[in-house]
């Protein structure tokens, strides 16, 4: 259970770090 837990912890906090991080590199590549 706290491994499940562990994971999908790991997962949103990725998706709220990675996600604005991508689209600033996004950004950046098309100038």
């Amino acid at each position: 259970m706290l491994i499940v837990a562990n994971l999908i912890f790991g997962v949103l906090l990725i998706n709220l770090i990675g996600a604005p991080i991508m689209e600033l590199i996004m950004k950046n590549s098309t100038k």
